[in-house]
């Protein structure tokens, strides 16, 4: 009893000590430094007394393994210590978050939803997990749960960017122009984004608000950017007056032409031509 007592507390100890050891090792990459700790944690298992906290240690510790194997591009290393995690602790968190990320990244959308639903079952509050079951049923054009998935991001994550920004857009897809403007007007009352205004401009255009969006251009000054451009092409088309349009078409065409194709495909465009 005494003798296990000893063996336990020598290993923990020795890890704690080796732990803030490695963060001292000059080694450059940090997947590199993680491997000198695992001979000291594989130990553990030696010690049945601390077998429960053996398996939460090595989850953690492969899972700290593949978000460095991610960053380092190595997605081979990376997926293989995910699933490492999982196999020595199902709790390990946000786990299933980047398996289901990695599946998603490969076009893989039932692999990652898969490991998404599970991942909301551990943590239902995590906001980036329910926008990547928002994506998913995004690319599955699946609109309803892809916005019902990103209001409940936006429910746990008041500002998050990507939620509000995909919502909007699916909004405006969905011919629902109204509830794409009061998302972002929410949005802009809590933080200022340019982007986030031009959609907003863009979604009073379809609502037929046309006058308010030539108020907004006309207290613009100096060079118009490429999204001032394309709110005066969207107005004067609006208006009828087909040749300005494609003046300011031009206009925003020369200044980016990749940006200003994306920006074009908005319903307010249909028929309009480059």
């Amino acid at each position: 009893m005494k003798q296990t007592t000893i063996i336990t507390f020598s290993i923990l100890l020795g890890l704690s000590l080796l732990l803030n050891i490695v963060s001292l090792v000059s080694v450059s990459n940090m997947y590199d430094k993680l491997m000198l700790v695992k001979p000291v944690i594989s130990n553990a298992q030696k010690v049945p007394k601390i077998i429960k906290q053996y398996n939460q240690m090595m989850g953690q510790f492969h899972y700290l393994c593949g978000i460095e194997a991610k960053k380092s591009g190595d997605t081979e290393i990376a997926m293989k210590n995910f699933n490492e995690a999982l196999h020595y602790n199902a709790d390990v968190y946000l786990v299933n978050f980047q398996i289901g990320m990695m599946h998603f990244e490969n076009n893989e959308f039932e692999k990652a939803l898969g490991f998404a639903t599970k991942e909301k079952a551990n943590n239902p509050t995590h906001a980036r997990n329910l926008c990547l079951i928002g994506s998913i049923h995004s690319e599955w054009k699946n609109w309803e749960d892809a916005i019902k998935s990103y209001d409940e991001a936006l429910l746990y994550d008041p500002l998050n960017y990507f939620a509000t920004q995909n919502a909007a857009e699916i909004y405006r897809i969905m011919g629902l122009p109204n509830q794409a403007k009061e998302l972002l007007d929410t949005y802009l009352t809590k933080q200022p984004d340019s982007l986030f205004e031009f959609k907003r401009q863009m979604a009073l255009i379809s609502l037929g608000r046309s006058r308010e969006v030539e108020a907004f251009l006309s207290n613009k000054t100096g060079v118009a950017s490429v999204e001032q451009d394309i709110l005066q092409c969207a107005v004067q088309y609006k208006n009828g007056d087909i040749e300005r349009a494609q003046d300011s078409c031009k206009k925003a065409l020369e200044k980016d032409e990749g940006i200003t194709k994306q920006y074009m495909q908005d319903p307010l465009f249909k028929g309009f031509g480059l």
